[in-house]
Parts: C-alpha cells; structure tokens; sequence
C-alpha cells in the first residue's frame, strides 16, 4: 500500500552564470596558490643558496682552526727547543752541579707557581 505524500516538479532553468562566476573565483584562487608555489619555490631556493654560503663559512672556519693548530704546534715546539738548549747550558756551565741547580729551579717553580721558564 503507498500513500501519496504530494507531487513534485522540478524546473531545470540552466543559467550558468553564478557557475561561471564561482569558477572564475576558483580559478583566480588557483592562480593565487600558483604565486604562493612561486614564492615557496624561491623561498626554498634562497634557502638552498643560504646553506651553501654557511657550509663555505664553515670551511674556512675549518681552515682557520687548522692554521691555528699548526702554528700553535709551531709554537710549543719552539719553546720545548729553548727549554732543551736551556738544560743543556745548565749541564755545561754547572757541570757535577747541573742536577742540584735543576732541582733547586723545579723547587723555587713549584713554590713560586711558575713553569720552569720562567712564565707564570
């Protein structure tokens, strides 16, 4: 058994102008989308250029470090060179003494805080 609610009629009247409109929206939105791809692009690119400029930054950094080593190498090298000349006119000039002056400069080091050239 059917019962019958009311009748329906549907008018089909194909304006398309409003579907024209929203898809003039919809496509100036994807232009927009467009632009901001564009600008991500960029973006992403400036970022790419930024990281290569800081890795040369570092690179040289790294050089820097390395040269500073060296020359502090340099640097410690000579003065155990001076300290051994050092020693040795300590043997020449005190002879059978040379072990109780060395000692004698060690002990006024040691109360003094000073290493054995001299420095503080």
């Amino acid at each position: 058994m059917a019962i019958k609610l009311a009748d329906m009629y549907v008018d089909l009247d194909l304006r398309t102008a409003g579907f024209q409109g929203q898809m003039a929206a919809a496509n100036a939105s994807m232009a927009k989308g467009t632009v901001a791809q564009r600008g991500m692009q960029k973006s992403t690119a400036k970022t790419g250029m930024l990281m290569g400029k800081m890795a040369t930054v570092a690179k040289v950094g790294a050089a820097a470090v390395g040269v500073g080593l060296v020359l502090g190498a340099k640097k410690a090298a000579t003065a155990a060179s001076d300290l051994e000349e050092a020693m040795n006119k300590v043997d020449v000039i005190f002879g059978r003494s040379a072990k109780n002056v060395t000692k004698w400069s060690e002990d006024a080091a040691e109360k003094t805080r000073r290493d054995r050239s001299g420095r503080c």
